[in-house]
């Protein structure tokens, strides 16, 4: 049977039990067994006589008139005959709330929960103070979902906490007496809450929502704990009770814009490492940026200056040395049979290049074996020296490489040798010249050499370094 017809049958039997004789009063009127409701669970205590409820004189503060007599004589009269609400003339009716919370539930498929109990008695006995100002009802806020302990005390209460249970949001005790086993309502005991304090607490641990904090959509802060944090969220009564947490779990941060791990950041450690190619994340399009050109960075250089990016790369200026354009600085040349010349130069902050030039003539009788030498001092450097002959040949056929590995992407398409050893080892090219078949001619040419900062580059702070050439081995 549905609910309707249990409140048909409440209703009936209360108009019965109105109309029937009973005991009487001094006052002639029928004596009226009450029907109690707890606040927080909507179980019954049927059969319970409570005197104070039963004077024909003074009318239960929450209950209908059970005299079929007209109102009382300092009582507004009823607005409607028979009215079982217990609410008096001017006041609103929750019936209708009542009847629409039922429906929603009927709605959904909802089960059928101690709502109907409610509405098939409409004893308003959640409420924290009765028509006409009755007394306290002292248990009107138990179990209802709360944020502070103001929330869980009515008029002239101040001892009932706001009582956490975790995850699960807090929710309304009652200061209770462990020695007095009247002082908490059936389905509760009185224990000792964290904080301190004795509190009336649901038997089976649980609370759920009361007819009024469904009426009134209470609710109460939760949260949703894993591995990467905690993350908040509500939980609201309502028809079916009290709902889930609306809190997402805790999931690793995405360029979007919101705070995915719950830490109070937002979109944090996702463009990192370097500034200028990371840049800022763009919540919009959902992808870390570059930097603008000119953002001012750190190239971990220590010996540059104006540090700024330029597409996506940290770069800092350095003082110009001269020799940082090729063809290059043009230095000593060398004869067949000529001893090595040497100097000193060092590569500067920043990008810096260095590039020499030098010629290699057969004068003598002595082979043709341009030869390059870099010792460095500090840092760490690449050697590399393009080779063409007299006649401005240069490839594969003509450039092979004693030391170093040959290689095609000099100036002007020349051919020559690279040397890329990590640390402070020396870089060496001998270059074993072929401008003439089997050596027999002029072997002459011109050497082209390159100096840079071995990857990557920030590693290499102003450091020195000593050349060395040779138009033949050494």
């Amino acid at each position: 049977m549905t609910h309707r017809f249990f409140a048909f049958i409440a209703f009936g039997c209360l108009v019965a039990a109105c109309s029937s004789p009973a005991t009487s009063n001094s006052g002639g009127a029928a004596d009226v067994t009450a029907t109690d409701f707890d606040a927080y669970t909507f179980h019954s205590d049927v059969g319970k006589s409570d005197a104070a409820k039963s004077d024909a004189t003074q009318p239960d503060a929450n209950k209908a008139d059970a005299d079929a007599s007209p109102a009382d004589a300092n009582e507004p009269a009823d607005a409607t005959p028979g009215d079982v609400s217990g609410h008096d003339a001017g006041e609103p009716d929750d019936t209708a709330v009542l009847d629409a919370l039922d429906d929603a539930a009927d709605d959904t498929g909802a089960t059928d929960t101690a709502l109907d109990v409610e509405d098939a008695t409409s004893l308003d006995d959640a409420d924290a103070v009765g028509d006409g100002g009755g007394p306290i009802k002292p248990f009107a806020h138990l179990c209802d979902p709360c944020t502070t302990d103001d929330a869980c005390n009515a008029a002239g209460q101040n001892g009932n906490k706001c009582i956490s249970a975790g995850e699960n949001g807090s929710f309304c005790g009652v200061a209770c007496s462990p020695t007095d086993t009247t002082s908490c309502p059936d389905y509760s005991t009185c224990q000792t809450v964290p904080g301190g304090g004795d509190q009336c607490q649901p038997t089976s641990g649980v609370c759920t929502c009361t007819l009024d904090a469904a009426i009134a959509q209470l609710s109460t802060t939760c949260s949703v704990t894993n591995a990467l944090g905690t993350c908040l969220g509500t939980r609201s009564c309502g028809v079916s009770g009290l709902g889930k947490c609306t809190a997402f779990p805790a999931m690793d941060e995405v360029c979007d814009g919101a705070d995915n791990n719950c830490n109070g950041q937002t979109d944090e450690g996702l463009c990192t490492g370097n500034s200028c190619l990371a840049g800022t994340c763009n919540a919009n399009t959902g992808v870390c940026e570059p930097a603008p050109n000119g953002t001012a960075c750190d190239d971990s250089n220590n010996c540059t200056s104006g540090d700024a990016c330029s597409f996506g790369t940290c770069v800092g200026t350095g003082p110009d040395d001269g020799n940082n354009t090729e063809p290059g600085t043009s230095i000593q040349n060398k004869s067949d049979c000529d001893n090595t010349s040497g100097m000193q130069s060092a590569i500067l902050p920043g990008s810096d290049i260095d590039w020499f030039t030098f010629k290699a003539s057969d004068d003598v009788f002595c082979s043709i074996y341009p030869s390059v030498r870099v010792d460095q001092m500090a840092g760490d450097y690449d050697l590399c020296v393009y080779w063409a002959c007299k006649n401005g040949t240069s490839d594969s056929g003509v450039v092979n490489c004693n030391q170093g590995s040959q290689v095609s992407n000099g100036p002007n398409g020349w051919w020559g040798c690279c040397s890329s050893n990590t640390g402070l080892t020396a870089e060496k090219i001998k270059i074993d010249s072929q401008c003439t078949p089997l050596g027999v001619g002029d072997d002459g040419g011109t050497a082209l050499i390159e100096i840079k900062a071995h990857a990557p580059k920030a590693a290499n702070i102003c450091g020195g370094y000593r050349l060395t050439w040779s138009a033949a081995s050494f």
